[in-house]
Protein backbone atom coordinates (compact mmCIF):
# COMPACT_ATOMS: atom_id res chain seq x y z
CA UNK A 1 0.00 0.00 0.00
CA UNK A 2 1.50 3.55 -0.75
CA UNK A 3 2.01 5.90 1.73
CA UNK A 4 -1.27 8.38 1.82
CA UNK A 5 -3.69 5.24 1.04
CA UNK A 6 -6.22 4.28 3.69
CA UNK A 7 -7.20 0.85 4.19
CA UNK A 8 -10.80 0.04 3.46
CA UNK A 9 -13.11 1.58 5.68
CA UNK A 10 -10.47 3.59 7.95
CA UNK A 11 -11.25 6.48 5.96
CA UNK A 12 -15.57 6.22 6.66
CA UNK A 13 -14.81 5.36 10.27
CA UNK A 14 -12.96 8.56 10.75
CA UNK A 15 -15.34 10.89 9.03
CA UNK A 16 -18.09 8.87 11.13
CA UNK A 17 -16.13 9.86 14.38
CA UNK A 18 -15.84 13.10 13.09
CA UNK A 19 -19.36 13.69 12.46
CA UNK A 20 -19.79 12.54 15.72
CA UNK A 21 -18.38 14.69 17.74
CA UNK A 22 -19.42 17.69 15.50
CA UNK A 23 -22.64 16.47 16.40
CA UNK A 24 -22.13 16.33 20.07
CA UNK A 25 -19.86 19.65 19.90
CA UNK A 26 -23.13 21.69 18.46
CA UNK A 27 -25.47 19.87 21.48
CA UNK A 28 -22.66 20.97 24.13
CA UNK A 29 -23.43 24.63 22.66
CA UNK A 30 -26.62 24.81 21.69
CA UNK A 31 -27.45 23.88 25.72
CA UNK A 32 -25.09 25.99 26.55
CA UNK A 33 -27.23 28.53 24.51
CA UNK A 34 -30.62 28.15 25.99
CA UNK A 35 -29.56 27.90 29.35
CA UNK A 36 -28.34 31.27 28.85
CA UNK A 37 -31.07 32.68 26.95
CA UNK A 38 -33.06 31.50 29.82
CA UNK A 39 -30.68 33.09 32.80
CA UNK A 40 -29.92 35.88 31.04
CA UNK A 41 -32.69 38.29 31.27
CA UNK A 42 -33.02 37.47 34.80
CA UNK A 43 -29.92 38.69 35.84
CA UNK A 44 -30.55 41.71 33.26
CA UNK A 45 -33.89 42.43 35.51
CA UNK A 46 -31.78 42.45 38.86
CA UNK A 47 -29.26 44.61 37.36
CA UNK A 48 -31.78 47.75 35.88
CA UNK A 49 -33.36 47.15 39.31
CA UNK A 50 -30.48 47.77 41.31
CA UNK A 51 -29.43 50.36 38.93
CA UNK A 52 -32.55 52.00 39.06
CA UNK A 53 -32.35 51.66 43.21
CA UNK A 54 -28.99 53.17 43.85
CA UNK A 55 -29.89 56.54 41.37
CA UNK A 56 -33.00 57.09 42.87
CA UNK A 57 -31.67 56.18 46.96
CA UNK A 58 -28.42 58.40 45.72
CA UNK A 59 -30.23 61.46 46.15
CA UNK A 60 -30.91 63.35 49.80
CA UNK A 61 -34.78 62.97 49.40
CA UNK A 62 -34.99 59.34 50.58
CA UNK A 63 -33.41 60.09 53.60
CA UNK A 64 -36.51 62.45 54.39
CA UNK A 65 -38.92 59.27 53.62
CA UNK A 66 -40.15 57.03 56.18
CA UNK A 67 -39.30 53.07 55.77
CA UNK A 68 -42.82 52.06 55.06
CA UNK A 69 -42.95 54.90 52.16
CA UNK A 70 -39.31 53.47 50.84
CA UNK A 71 -40.21 49.87 51.03
CA UNK A 72 -43.65 50.09 49.04
CA UNK A 73 -41.16 52.58 46.62
CA UNK A 74 -38.67 49.10 46.31
CA UNK A 75 -41.66 47.21 45.27
CA UNK A 76 -43.58 49.66 43.00
CA UNK A 77 -39.78 49.24 41.46
CA UNK A 78 -39.71 46.01 41.62
CA UNK A 79 -43.23 45.07 40.07
CA UNK A 80 -41.66 47.39 37.51
CA UNK A 81 -39.38 45.17 36.28
CA UNK A 82 -40.94 42.00 36.52
CA UNK A 83 -39.32 41.24 39.90
CA UNK A 84 -41.15 39.03 42.49
CA UNK A 85 -40.43 40.90 45.40
CA UNK A 86 -42.46 40.75 48.56
CA UNK A 87 -42.49 43.04 51.74
CA UNK A 88 -40.71 40.95 53.98
CA UNK A 89 -37.85 40.38 50.93
CA UNK A 90 -37.19 44.42 51.79
CA UNK A 91 -35.49 45.57 55.00
CA UNK A 92 -34.74 49.03 55.78
CA UNK A 93 -32.69 50.77 58.62
CA UNK A 94 -32.62 54.28 59.50
CA UNK A 95 -30.47 56.66 61.80
CA UNK A 96 -30.10 59.93 61.76
CA UNK A 97 -28.67 61.24 58.39
CA UNK A 98 -28.29 57.04 57.48
CA UNK A 99 -30.82 55.07 55.42
CA UNK A 100 -29.99 51.31 54.75
CA UNK A 101 -31.77 49.30 52.14
CA UNK A 102 -31.59 45.67 51.76
CA UNK A 103 -33.55 43.33 49.03
CA UNK A 104 -33.02 40.24 49.33
CA UNK A 105 -35.22 37.89 46.56
CA UNK A 106 -35.16 34.18 44.57
CA UNK A 107 -36.16 34.10 41.28
CA UNK A 108 -37.00 30.43 40.27
CA UNK A 109 -36.11 29.60 36.91
CA UNK A 110 -37.12 25.98 34.92
CA UNK A 111 -34.30 24.88 32.49
CA UNK A 112 -36.62 22.12 31.21
CA UNK A 113 -34.66 19.59 32.93
CA UNK A 114 -33.59 20.77 36.32
CA UNK A 115 -35.16 23.74 38.26
CA UNK A 116 -32.77 26.23 39.77
CA UNK A 117 -33.19 28.95 42.28
CA UNK A 118 -31.47 31.75 41.81
CA UNK A 119 -30.64 34.10 44.90
CA UNK A 120 -30.45 38.39 44.16
CA UNK A 121 -29.03 41.00 46.50
CA UNK A 122 -29.15 44.83 46.25
CA UNK A 123 -27.99 46.80 49.21
CA UNK A 124 -28.18 50.31 49.23
CA UNK A 125 -26.36 53.24 51.32
CA UNK A 126 -27.28 56.67 51.54
CA UNK A 127 -25.59 59.12 54.15
CA UNK A 128 -26.63 62.81 54.46
CA UNK A 129 -23.98 65.14 54.19
CA UNK A 130 -22.09 66.78 56.82
CA UNK A 131 -23.13 63.71 59.29
CA UNK A 132 -20.46 61.90 60.62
Amino acid sequence: MKHGQERHGEGSAAAALNWARRILAAAILAGFGSMVALLAPVYWNHWRFERELRQEFSHAEALAQSSAVIREHVLERAAAHGIPLRPENVRVWQEPGRTEVEVVYPVRVELGFYTVDLHFRARLQTRATGVP
